[in-house]
């Protein structure tokens, strides 16, 4: 949730919402869908042709991951939370936005496999259950989970654990100790060795490269909120990011090796940098001044969770109720109809899961949580 205010009252941010960066997040899980869209396309029709930006696509989750690092430290220094109690409860909002609904789609990609393959884990791979269970866990396995982007949602939980064992030190001590963090990542793999794909433990989780741009949002949240960096500098910075970031996303790398990518410095000097600079000069500008954004773009960003864990789901659905009707040919026409109509029933399906569903799911399992500080505070 970015809708929160600045805890200094003398800060020169005005606006009581980053409703820009929610929208960013909107931009964020689109890409990724187009990105998966591209790729089903591509699968079904057997040809890998039309290169373009889409195949850049999954750079959204580096837009994600410093959207994540920044908006901790944004939730803690804005609410002031400090020792275990605080620690508990940041933990529990945290795991309560993730578990409930990806419990639902993670359950519903298994009963897919069970259709297709009979197992609830795509082929190869051996014990199909164990993967399930360690897929809903969100559980490090050395392998993507049965629905593929929980990968993504592994490395959250692991910021999570982290940032609770941060919000017990004084706030003072938090940036250092992120910083030493990122320094032992930087240390470790600058030694040569190569970090693993799918890391099958959490350490491999903590000391992978891409938690570099957790680190970097993190770092962010902070300068922007000293209120020290110049307009000038922030709306360049602005601009730089969004020109790095356009630019990697037009001339990047092919198809095939694009997660070659998944957790190379070259993928956070690429994407995860320039993502930086963009929710830097972001969140500053609307600080100061307010950055005015289309409501359906603020309601994109509050369902691009819900968008992100169910649009695969839909997109393989779509692709064989096609597939059932026509042969698909491989033209640009027909990658350009699936990959377009496609990410737009994502869109508008997203929207209602997120009202009916996700955040249903979350208030009943906050119900606790919040009945209980009624009765502390009655």
């Amino acid at each position: 949730d970015l809708s929160l205010t600045r805890p200094d009252a003398g800060c020169p941010m005005k606006n009581q919402r980053l409703e820009s960066l929610q929208a960013l997040r909107a931009i964020a899980a689109t890409l990724v869908v187009f990105f998966h869209a591209a790729a089903i396309w591509r699968e079904k029709v057997g040809a890998d042709i039309f290169p373009g930006p889409w195949n850049q696509g999954w750079a959204g989750v580096d837009l994600f991951f410093v959207l994540s690092g920044f908006i901790m430290v944004w939730v803690t220094q804005q609410d002031g939370s400090q020792g275990a109690r605080s620690a508990l409860q940041f933990g529990w909002k945290r795991l309560t936005r993730i578990y409930p609904i990806w419990w639902v789609f993670c359950a519903l990609m298994a009963a897919y496999f069970l259709v297709t393959y009979q197992q609830p884990a795509p082929p190869p791979g051996d014990s199909p259950w164990l993967r399930f269970w360690q897929s809903m866990a969100l559980w490090p396995q050395g392998s993507l989970p049965v629905l593929s982007v929980g990968w993504t949602l592994t490395f959250e939980i692991a910021f999570y654990a982290v940032f609770a064992f941060l919000i017990l030190v004084p706030n003072r001590f938090r940036l250092a100790l992120m910083l030493i963090w990122g320094g032992v990542i930087i240390a470790v793999w600058g030694t040569g060795h190569a970090p693993q794909i799918w890391p099958s433990t959490w350490g491999g989780i903590l000391l992978s490269p891409i938690c570099l741009e957790f680190i970097l949002g993190a770092l962010v949240a902070s300068v922007v909120l000293s209120g020290q960096c110049p307009r000038f500098i922030s709306r360049s910075l602005l601009a730089l990011g969004g020109l790095i970031f356009v630019w990697r996303l037009v001339s990047g790398v092919a198809p095939d090796a694009s997660f070659g990518l998944l957790v190379g410095y070259s993928r956070i000097l690429d994407f995860g940098l320039p993502a930086g600079l963009i929710v830097f000069g972001l969140a500053a500008e609307e600080g100061r001044s307010g950055v005015r954004v289309p409501k359906l773009l603020k309601d994109l960003g509050d369902a691009s969770y819900s968008l992100y864990l169910m649009h695969l789901l839909l997109l393989l659905a779509l692709i064989r109720m096609v597939g059932w009707v026509i042969d698909i040919p491989a033209t640009a026409l027909s990658f350009t109809m699936f990959a377009g109509v496609g990410t737009l029933l994502c869109l508008v399906a997203s929207l209602v899961i997120y009202r009916v569903l996700e955040r249903p799911l979350i208030r009943l399992s906050r119900f606790p949580l919040v009945k209980r500080e009624a009765e502390r505070q009655g």
